[in-house]
C-alpha cells in the first residue's frame, strides 16, 4: 500500500516544492549560500546508512537530501561524501 500510493505522491510532492524553491532562489539573483551535513546511524566505522542534507542559509530550507546505504559506498566513512555527491 504505501509502496504503491502513499511514497510515491510523498516524492512528487517534495519534487515540486524543492523546483519552486530552487526557482525563487534563482529569482533573487543572489550567491547560494548553502551548508550541507551527513548524519549516520551509528558513530564510526559501522554505520549502515547516512542521511545527508543541504540547506539554503538565507531561507533555512533544505534544497537536497540523500539516503546513502554502506554497500553503495563502500565503507562508512565514505558515506558522507556519496551523500553530497548525490
Amino acid at each position: 500500500m504505501q509502496t504503491d500510493y502513499i511514497i510515491p505522491v510523498i516524492f512528487e510532492a517534495w519534487k515540486e516544492m524543492q523546483g519552486k524553491h530552487l526557482q525563487d532562489i534563482r529569482e533573487r539573483g543572489v550567491p547560494l549560500r548553502i551548508a550541507g551535513d551527513g548524519r549516520c546511524d551509528s558513530p564510526g566505522f559501522s554505520a549502515k546508512y547516512c542521511t545527508y542534507t543541504l540547506i539554503d542559509l538565507t531561507t533555512n530550507a533544505v534544497i537536497a537530501f540523500a539516503v546513502v546505504c554502506v554497500t553503495d559506498a563502500g565503507s562508512s566513512p565514505k558515506m558522507e561524501v556519496k551523500g553530497f555527491q548525490s
